[in-house]
């Protein structure tokens, strides 16, 4: 049992060997947990980094929008939270992050720290590059950075599946164990209850995170069997209700189509969340002779500037980055928003004589 204790001990090494950028802070945004893929991510050694709050690490643009998500975090609001921000970097730099927060509870069910997974985006932001011409050069160097970037995704993924997550669920059955000594101090136990805690939170974002880096369930079930379970874990995480309607005939499209369309759902329902208060979520996929088509529609706030064009200028990163992998495919990406909510409508043509999917582009 000793041993086991030693083990416990070893919880900095564990959360340090990981390839997954992390981030501890107290209730103040002080950092006190960091670990070496956060600080080579920022440019900062640990040690000056412990020195940092996240607040002075926030691009100022974006502190009030991660500062409001803690403050409901904290409060109790919901649950965890997903955002897109930019950390400064030491070197005067900015690095673009998809950050997943949740919060470390003690035994009285009080928030005492927040957790920040994050993932970078620079990849994406080779997506956005201004183009002077439509040319064939073009189009395979984008489609070869967006295999590229996929296959990141899904090597990344397993890491985190196959040995990230492994070591948290093993560092689980110790504290497990720990927790049941009897020898053990009040304080000990205390700290035992607290990093349990943390390493299960640790372990179900770690799992949510590679599931939404890359889907293994795609190839596996298709389109829809995938949705259903990112939908299910969606609903669970956010407390938003997700209705999925899936043809009868709707059947199996080529992996780089199916996985278009699951980014589309994935970026659309985070904006969603995040920006337009809507309680329920409608996503629907369909297909006939022609087309293959999916609707994504929400009744909350809508924004201006809706009507963003084919380049998708007035988006986001995320939602730029769609328009993109849209665009290679030949598809089509509209998305549209009023009062009464915002829909994203993708469409791509299939061949009329075998239901293939066509490769022409520029539509």
């Amino acid at each position: 049992m000793l041993e086991g204790y030693a083990q416990f001990l070893d919880l900095h090494q564990v959360v340090d060997d990981s390839p997954v950028p992390l981030s501890v802070a107290d209730l103040t945004g002080a950092f006190v947990l960091v670990n070496q893929a956060f600080a080579r991510m920022t440019g900062y050694t640990k040690e000056e980094l412990l020195s940092q709050t996240y607040q002075s690490m926030t691009h100022p643009d974006d502190l009030p929008a991660a500062v409001e998500l803690g403050r409901r975090l904290c409060a109790g609001e919901i649950r965890n939270a997903s955002y897109e921000k930019r950390y400064l970097r030491k070197d005067g730099g900015v690095v673009w992050v998809w950050n997943w927060l949740s919060a470390v509870r003690d035994t009285q069910g009080m928030v005492t720290h927040t957790v920040a997974l994050s993932e970078s985006v620079a990849q994406r932001t080779l997506m956005q590059a201004p183009r002077s011409t439509e040319d064939g050069v073009q189009r395979r160097g984008s489609t070869y950075l967006l295999h590229f970037q996929d296959d990141e995704s899904r090597r990344f993924a397993s890491e985190l599946h196959d040995s990230t997550a492994q070591l948290l669920a093993g560092m689980t059955l110790v504290l497990t164990q720990l927790r049941e000594l009897e020898s053990v101090s009040s304080l000990q136990r205390e700290l035992t209850l607290k990093a349990l805690d943390l390493a299960t939170q640790c372990s179900r974002e770690i799992r949510g995170l590679a599931y939404r880096l890359y889907p293994p369930l795609l190839e596996e079930l298709g389109l829809a069997g995938a949705l259903e379970t990112y939908l299910e874990s969606f609903r669970r995480n956010t407390g938003t209700e997700v209705i999925l309607n899936v043809a009868a005939d709707f059947g199996r499209l080529p992996l780089d189509w199916e996985m278009t369309i699951f980014r589309v759902v994935q970026e659309g329902l985070a904006n969603a969340f995040k920006h337009s208060g809507s309680p329920v979520a409608w996503v629907t996929l369909a297909r006939n002779r022609q087309e293959a088509t999916m609707e994504l529609r929400d009744r909350g706030r809508g924004f201006s500037a809706a009507s963003g064009g084919a380049a998708g200028a007035h988006f986001g990163l995320g939602i730029r980055s769609m328009y993109e992998r849209v665009r290679l495919l030949g598809g089509d990406l509209q998305i549209t928003s009023g009062r009464e909510g915002t829909r994203i409508h993708l469409k791509l043509a299939l061949d009329e004589a075998h239901g293939e999917i066509s490769h022409s582009v520029g539509r």
